[in-house]
């Protein structure tokens, strides 16, 4: 059809043109919303993670009303069960709150998470600006989740118990047991144990039990795997060193009530341990400053030090633990996962990240934040023990559940008496050789 010379018909078709676009215009601008699902394992409406990211959900969404947030919340046990069944039917998360320790599941044999894009997040501002951030890198060189915060070990002391015994813990973390010698000395004073040999209270809590192995294995100066982890390193003097250690502070010095994880908190604050070895985050768990569980105090992990020198270890104080971070599945159109990352970066950049790090007592990973610690102080300054051993801290990240219950099941055995150090540690180290033969697939890197 020719317009030219026919003032009718152009003005006909003007109409409808301009009827399309702005029809077309409002579809887009107005009528088109992009939901993105969020999953996390906060169940808890009054949880930290609730609190600051439906905030955000609310802030961001009045920035961005073409964005709509859906929020689900399942229990931890479930959350895992249900979240790969989800994705494979299509009815999964967009986004979803992923361990880094789960991360090989998501990444391996089938690449299910979108990386990082780089337009959003520069690769080389991303190390410039946040703490360690190649131990975020997958073996691909690319990244599929950053934590708020490094998470660090620490050690919980109840202070009813130690008053009770008339021993007066220091009101200054930094006069807490700063080596293994002092500790063992401080907590078998405030241990029971009953005509039988029973403990009826005990001066540590059974938890963590591969991360406390490991930290005493990189303590004595020995490591997980060598050789860009292609191969086992764990029947090793250091890694004997490291066995007798926890057996000795079990079946020796009987100050470990072995309860196992689920327990240990309610023990804490009965009463029927002391002391509690943990992660900086674990605060959370004893309440605010004005709803405080238990009267305790927070001290560093101890570490190979000498007793009445609680200076900075030379080497090697503990292993950091990134926490959950939020990550992307690659399931979704390109413009749902784009502007999935685009909430992510407003996650950090607008401070929600921060905030989420110091409301659980971490180190942020982004340096900038981690000068906003007066601006989250809180009771228990678990922050300032992080800032002065982060430094002095290797990284565990991403390794696969396999390995972690192997080390598990060897520091059990060894516990309870059912193997001597040196053949757990070695039927440890043969069967780690075998996991690590799928490498590649495990994606598994060096602690470092």
């Amino acid at each position: 059809m020719k317009f030219r010379g026919n003032k009718i018909a152009m003005s006909v078709a003007g109409l409808f043109i301009s009827s399309l676009l702005f029809l077309t215009i409002v579809n887009i601008g107005y009528a088109k919303t992009i939901e993105i699902k969020w999953w996390d394992w906060e169940t808890n409406p009054q949880g930290v993670k609730r609190i600051v990211f439906e905030r955000a959900f609310e802030e961001y969404g009045q920035k961005n009303p073409e964005v709509r947030f859906v929020a689900e919340h399942f229990p931890g046990d479930a959350y895992w069960q249900k979240m790969l069944a989800a994705v494979a039917a299509g009815t999964g998360p967009v986004i979803a709150m992923i361990e880094p320790d789960y991360l090989v599941d998501y990444l391996t044999p089938i690449p299910l998470l979108d990386p990082y894009p780089e337009d959003l997040f520069p690769y080389d501002q991303l190390e410039q600006d946040y703490e360690r951030m190649e131990q975020f890198k997958w073996v691909d060189g690319k990244y599929y989740l950053i934590s708020a915060g490094w998470d660090a070990p620490v050690m919980f002391y109840n202070r009813k118990i130690f008053d009770e015994k008339g021993i007066s813990l220091p009101t200054d973390w930094t006069k807490l047991p700063c080596s293994w010698e002092e500790f063992i000395t401080l907590t078998k004073k405030v241990t029971e144990i009953d005509s039988k040999g029973n403990i009826e209270r005990a001066g540590m809590a059974d938890v963590w039990t591969e991360h406390f192995f490991l930290s005493l294995l990189y303590q004595f100066g020995g490591s997980l795997t060598k050789d860009n982890a292609s191969k086992p390193n764990l029947d090793t003097e250091a890694g004997l060193e490291a066995l007798k250690l926890i057996r000795d502070m079990y079946l020796e010095h009987k100050i470990v009530l072995p309860t196992g994880y689920d327990g240990s908190w309610d023990d804490f604050v009965n009463g029927r341990v002391a002391t509690r070895p943990d992660y900086s985050w674990a605060t959370d768990y004893l309440g605010d400053e004005e709803n405080v569980a238990v009267a305790m105090c927070v001290g560093p992990q101890p570490f190979l030090g000498k007793p009445g020198e609680p200076s900075v270890p030379e080497v090697y104080y503990g292993l950091l633990l990134p926490p959950s971070a939020p990550a992307v599945f690659n399931v979704w159109p390109e413009e749902t996962r784009y502007a999935a990352w685009k909430f992510i970066k407003f996650l950090f950049d607008e401070g929600f990240m921060a905030e989420l790090a110091f409301r659980y007592n971490m180190l942020p990973t982004r340096k900038a934040d981690q000068k906003l610690i007066e601006k989250w102080g809180f009771k228990y300054k678990t922050t300032d023990v992080l800032r002065k051993y982060v430094p002095h801290s290797l990284t565990l990240f991403g390794y696969p559940a396999p390995i972690l219950e192997v080390l598990v099941n060897m520091t059990e055995e060894v516990s309870i008496g059912e193997a001597e150090p040196a053949v757990a540690l070695r039927r440890a180290n043969e069967q780690i050789g075998e996991i690590l033969v799928e490498k590649e697939e495990w994606g598994i890197k060096d602690i470092r």
